[in-house]
């Protein structure tokens, strides 16, 4: 975040809700409010014109860039002159896509903004409108989406050069990926302090601090996010969905739920039946 906003006391958005697995979406604007989440976002610009502010950095918007936030991340996008930006906006939980490259991008030893050339730029807009016509015909559950995510994301990494690992391990990016691969398991914040070498009250600070969410509130959206993947690929598994996100009891999951969605689970899954 920039430190002129955080002394100013701006206080950023926080998003936490997805509607599904992943979201694609054209957008026109002429800025953003600075905002964090606790899913990754993509954003790829059609134009030339304003700027992406990425936490402490900003950087000038151009034809066939790329930005990438992670859940660590605050951004906002600027057009001083108001100039219209043109975005291909791509939302998309960590259940979507291999952990391998989404440990490339929260251990980036660079902030994930990247100026694509003319022709990995056109591939990229092959692979969206792909999307665009998968999402037009209602999500499936055949990992096509899945597969095309991971081929942007490769696209855009496959000619980074990274610094070695041990030089770009935020301690808040450990916790996040010890969350995302073993939040299926009875864990706490006092085991995530341990993998990660903090005081459990020192860590649960900083991690609020750095994402704009307390460690519990992240952890429920991690399993949330993946139970709803679950229902919405079979509306018989919810109580399989509960136990399987890492809930011990129904009772604590459907309070979650409801917190979270607005709604039952059971009330989930017949709404996403009456839209298929």
């Amino acid at each position: 975040m920039n430190k002129t906003e955080r002394n100013n006391k701006i206080e950023p958005k926080v998003i936490s809700d997805l509607p599904a697995d992943y979201f694609l979406a054209y957008r026109q604007v002429t800025g953003s409010r600075l905002h964090t989440h606790t899913f990754f976002e993509l954003e790829f610009y059609l134009n030339d014109g304003g700027f992406v502010t990425l936490n402490n950095d900003t950087y000038e918007i151009k034809r066939n860039a790329i930005c990438i936030s992670v859940p660590t991340d605050y951004h906002k996008l600027t057009s001083p002159t108001g100039n219209i930006l043109n975005i291909w906006n791509l939302s998309f939980t960590s259940t979507t896509v291999d952990k391998n490259l989404l440990n490339k991008l929260l251990y980036s030893s660079q902030s994930n903004v990247y100026y694509l050339s003319e022709k990995d730029g056109e591939k990229v807009k092959s692979i969206i409108r792909l999307m665009e016509a998968e999402q037009a015909e209602k999500q499936k559950n055949d990992n096509f989406a899945e597969l095309c995510i991971s081929l942007i994301i490769t696209l855009v990494l496959r000619n980074r050069k990274d610094s070695p690992p041990e030089q770009k391990q935020s301690l808040t990016r450990k916790a996040i990926q010890f969350v995302l691969e073993h939040f299926k398991e009875n864990i706490s914040l006092e085991d995530v302090a341990k993998e990660v070498g903090l005081n459990p009250s020192y860590l649960s600070h900083h991690f609020h601090k750095e994402t704009g969410f307390k460690f519990k509130e992240y952890l429920t959206a991690t399993r949330i996010n993946y139970a709803k993947k679950l229902i919405r690929a079979n509306k018989e598994m919810i109580t399989y969905a509960c136990f399987e996100s890492g809930f011990n009891s129904y009772s604590a999951f459907s309070r979650a739920f409801v917190n979270a969605v607005g709604c039952s689970p059971s009330e989930y899954a017949t709404r996403k039946e009456s839209t298929t």
